[in-house]
């Protein structure tokens, strides 16, 4: 797993008050925007391949990536993925929002995250405006709600760091459709990852277990065991 800063691909900008949504929270005021970084491989972050997301070198999350847009599955990049992910977790984001069903539950959360979206628009909160958050992110970000709330984008660019390893089909075997390479090949890898490193962000995260390595240099351990022992099995016809 190769370790990238968030300056590497974005660049952040903090709305005015004339520019966000008036109707959302205050602090959901920061919009990304990709940059295309010559010092960087574009085949280095292109599909398809697992990603972790780490704030102050602590990991938070883990995903994975297949280029879902028109064309070859290891092409396109996560720059895109990583973007929502950045300030998606922070809550920062201008274009936060939440699920209906689960934002309930999100309101519910103690601390000052869920009073302030309480005096939010419910209807703007639960509109797909293209960053959506969980519970487990808010419960997340509430841990450092004080230092995150006000930070800069500086900050930002300073404490989000992430990783990414991309697969290493078999040479020789025909490459078998989207679907299958992202449910057979790099959805396997991920799964373990998070069974063995338990990140808060993600929805299978355990709170009830805590003895996880967190760092990067643990977790980059971590992804080379599983990429090591992951297989790539050949299509079977009329399995989905």
């Amino acid at each position: 797993m190769k370790m990238y800063s968030l300056g590497d691909i974005l660049t952040l900008q903090v709305l005015d008050k004339f520019e966000r949504n008036p109707n959302k929270p205050d602090w959901a005021n920061i919009r990304v925007s990709k940059i295309r970084n010559k010092n960087i491989d574009p085949q280095e972050l292109g599909g398809g391949g697992v990603y972790a997301c780490f704030w102050k070198e602590r990991l938070i999350y883990i995903g994975l990536f297949v280029n879902d847009k028109n064309g070859h599955p290891f092409e396109g990049n996560v720059y895109s993925r990583i973007g929502k992910h950045a300030v998606g977790f922070l809550q920062r984001d201008h274009r936060l929002f939440f699920d209906p069903g689960s934002f309930p539950k999100v309101l519910n959360i103690e601390g000052t995250i869920s009073c302030d979206l309480k005096q939010a628009d419910w209807r703007v909160m639960t509109t797909d405006s293209g960053v959506c958050s969980t519970e487990n992110k808010v419960r997340w970000a509430q841990r450092d709600w004080d230092f995150i709330k006000v930070a800069t984008t500086h900050d930002i660019m300073k404490h989000f760091t992430f990783g990414y390893q991309r697969i290493e089909p078999p040479h020789g075997q025909k490459l078998p459709p989207k679907k299958w390479i992202r449910e057979k090949w790099v959805k396997p890898i991920e799964k373990n990852l998070i069974l063995n490193l338990n990140p808060p962000c993600n929805n299978e995260y355990d709170e009830s277990r805590d003895d996880f390595p967190t760092s990067p240099e643990a977790v980059a351990k971590k992804f080379n065991e599983c990429f090591k022992e992951a297989k790539y099995p050949a299509e079977k016809q009329g399995v989905a």
